[in-house]
C-alpha cells in the first residue's frame, strides 16, 4: 500500500494530546520527541507515517520543508534513528513555492516501515534526487508540470550501480524489441561485468568522474540473444535467488536489532546474567 502525506509545515504540538494518543494506539515516536522549546512537528508527522505503514511493502510519501534534512540537536537524533532503522527509501529535493502557503523549497521522504524495503538493492541506502529547478514558475506560485514529474520518476525507478555515486540529469531510454529481447532479460544483461567493462572501455571523458557514454557506445554493444522461453528461464532463476538472498538478509537485519537490544539491556542492567 502506498500513502501520501502533506501535514503543516513546523506545526506547533500538543505533548499531551500527542502523550494520549500514544497511550490510545500504541508508540509512535520511536525514535524521540522534537524539542519541546521550538515544538517543530515536522519529524513526528514523519514517524508517525512509518509507525502506520504495513510490514509487508508498505510505502509512504511525506512532503515537508527542508529543515528538517538539517536541523541538529535532537532532531539529528531522530533522523540518525531512522537511518540506523532502514526507513527512508529517497529523498527529494523541490523548489521553492509549490505548495500552497508555503514560499520555501520543500522535499519529499519516501519512507518504508523499520527494514521493510524490499529491493535487496535499495537496503541501507538512500536514494537522494535534487530536483530544485525542474518547475514551471508562476506569478503566485510554481507548478510541477507533467515533464517535471516524469523526470522525478524516472530517477527515483533508476537501478543502483551498487556504490555510492551521483547521476547526471543526461539519461538514455532503451527499448527493446519485445518479439526478440524481454525488456528484464535486457536489464539482466546491461548489468553483467561483461557488458559493464565494455561500456566503460567505451566510455570518453577529460577525468574519471565526468566520462560520458555515446549512444553510438550502447548500440555497439554486443547482447546474447537466445530465445525468449531461454531469457525467461534466466530471468526467473536470478529473481529466485534475489529472493532467497533478501529473505536471508531480513532474518539477518532482525538478528541484529535482536543482538543491539540485548546488549544494550545488558550494559544499563536492565538485564542480569546469572552466574553458575
Amino acid at each position: 500500500m502506498f500513502s501520501s502525506f502533506h501535514p503543516p509545515f513546523s506545526l506547533p504540538y500538543d505533548e499531551d494530546a500527542v502523550a494520549k494518543a500514544d497511550e490510545d494506539h500504541g508508540k509512535r515516536m520511536h525514535w524521540g520527541w522534537t524539542p519541546g522549546s521550538g515544538k517543530k512537528a515536522d519529524l513526528m508527522f514523519v514517524q508517525h507515517m512509518v509507525s502506520v505503514l504495513e510490514e509487508d511493502g508498505g510505502r509512504a510519501a511525506v512532503v515537508m520543508p527542508y529543515g528538517v534534512l538539517f536541523r541538529g540537536g535532537k532532531e539529528r537524533e531522530i533522523r540518525v534513528g531512522m537511518l540506523r532503522a532502514d526507513c527512508v527509501e529517497a529523498v527529494i529535493g523541490l523548489g521553492p513555492n509549490l505548495f500552497y502557503g508555503a514560499g520555501v523549497p520543500a522535499c519529499i521522504l519516501i519512507l518504508r516501515p523499520p527494514h521493510g524495503k524490499t529491493d535487496p538493492k535499495r537496503r541501507e541506502k538512500v536514494l537522494f534526487i535534487n530536483a530544485d529547478r525542474d518547475f514551471t514558475p508562476g506569478r503566485n506560485q510554481n507548478e510541477l508540470g507533467p515533464e517535471h514529474i516524469e523526470k522525478i520518476v524516472t530517477a527515483a525507478r533508476f537501478r543502483d550501480v551498487g556504490q555510492p555515486c551521483s547521476y547526471p540529469d543526461l539519461m538514455m531510454r532503451l527499448r527493446p524489441d519485445e518479439g526478440r529481447c524481454l525488456t528484464a532479460y535486457l536489464e539482466l544483461v546491461l548489468g553483467s561485468s561483461r557488458v559493464r567493462r565494455d561500456v566503460q572501455a567505451g566510455a570518453r571523458g577529460t577525468s574519471e568522474g565526468m566520462v560520458k557514454i555515446s549512444a553510438g557506445t550502447v548500440e555497439s554493444l554486443r547482447i546474447p540473444l537466445p530465445t525468449i522461453a531461454e531469457q525467461q528461464k534466466a530471468v526467473d532463476a536470478v529473481t529466485s535467488v534475489d529472493r532467497r538472498s533478501a529473505t536471508v538478509r531480513v532474518l539477518l537485519d532482525k538478528l541484529r536489532v535482536t543482538q543491539r537490544a540485548v546488549v544494550e539491556d545488558l550494559l544499563s542492567g536492565r538485564t542480569r546474567v546469572n552466574r553458575t
